[in-house]
């Protein structure tokens, strides 16, 4: 029997050993994952969220499969593939809440607000992000109090909330930039840069895109910076070569509608106006159904698209037949 014992605490020690293992290589692969969705590569991400969910399930590590269901839920936000993105969130934060992950709460119902924010339910997504903020503050995680400011940020600019637009984006970037944060303070700094050149202050817009634009390319983040030199050009004596190439150089994930159509208001040329609609209906497409509308309605980028294509489009649509 004590041979028994012995054999039975060996095993247990292997199985712990091989356990410790699997969580390691799950972790390993998640972060390479995050890499990847970092460089705008989200298929190599996605695989590799896919696989970290495999391992995490195989061991029964429920807080990595949370971890990786909230991931992949990211890449389809990233991909525009919203209804997908929207019940991996919501897996997620199950996941979260049963295991009492109260970070991975925090960060998955901020995801879930920004998927709100995309489809133009800006009252769900509000919820959702002061959620996130006061979870983030009882727990002291301080990147998702981050997001859930920018987020709100981005709900208010939406709703023309002027004051409290520019008051939610600047505690956000003090906040990234006092934690170190890189990327997030240069989203802040592109999400300030937006919201001045839109009240038509060009000179505080440079300013915040001039310094996004330094930290995107020492952190060769391609798809963000095309869309910060694509708003840069709009301002006065801006570098449309330069936005066009930082376009062709991002590729297929710097491809984006807002890219394409700060492009278009840049330069004038007819293709980017229409790869901006084509997107965007490859946006709406893959929406849930009950959310297309105000898809179309709420958010002030369709809109605008959309405003765009119906006068423009038919000439378009005549000169692609000539």
């Amino acid at each position: 029997q004590a041979e028994d014992g012995s054999r039975d605490s060996v095993n247990g020690l292997v199985g712990s050993e091989l356990c410790i293992r699997h969580r390691g290589d799950g972790v390993a692969t998640g972060n390479l994952g995050v890499v990847f969705w970092s460089l705008g590569r989200y298929e190599e991400s996605r695989e590799h969220f896919e696989r970290y969910l495999a391992i995490a399930l195989e061991i029964g590590d429920r807080r990595g499969e949370g971890m990786a269901t909230g991931n992949l839920g990211n890449v389809f936000s990233a991909l525009g593939r919203y209804e997908e993105a929207r019940e991996h969130h919501e897996r997620s934060l199950t996941i979260d809440r049963e295991v009492g992950n109260r970070r991975g709460e925090a960060t998955a119902t901020g995801s879930l607000g920004s998927v709100f924010c995309s489809l133009g339910r800006y009252e769900e997504a509000r919820e959702h992000y002061e959620r996130s903020l006061a979870i983030a503050r009882e727990v002291g995680d301080r990147r998702s109090e981050g997001y859930a400011l920018s987020g709100l940020g981005a709900v208010a600019h939406e709703q023309d909330e002027g004051g409290e637009t520019l008051d939610l984006a600047g505690e956000a970037l003090s906040l990234r930039q006092e934690i170190g944060h890189a990327d997030g303070v240069t989203d802040s700094l592109i999400q300030q840069g937006e919201i001045h050149w839109r009240a038509g202050r060009s000179d505080e817009a440079r300013k915040s895109l001039d310094e996004a634009v330094d930290l995107l390319r020492q952190q060769e983040r391609k798809p963000e910076l095309a869309q910060a030199l694509a708003i840069l050009a709009n301002l006065p004596d801006g570098d449309t070569a330069e936005a066009e190439a930082a376009l062709h150089e991002a590729g297929e994930a710097g491809n984006a509608p807002q890219t394409r159509y700060y492009l278009w208001k840049a330069t004038g040329k007819q293709e980017h106006l229409q790869e901006a609609k084509r997107l965007l209906d490859h946006l709406v497409e893959h929406a849930p159904e009950e959310y297309r509308e105000s898809m179309l309605k709420n958010v002030r980028l369709n809109r605008e698209i959309m405003e765009a294509w119906q006068e423009h489009g038919g000439r378009i649509e005549t000169e692609d037949t000539e």
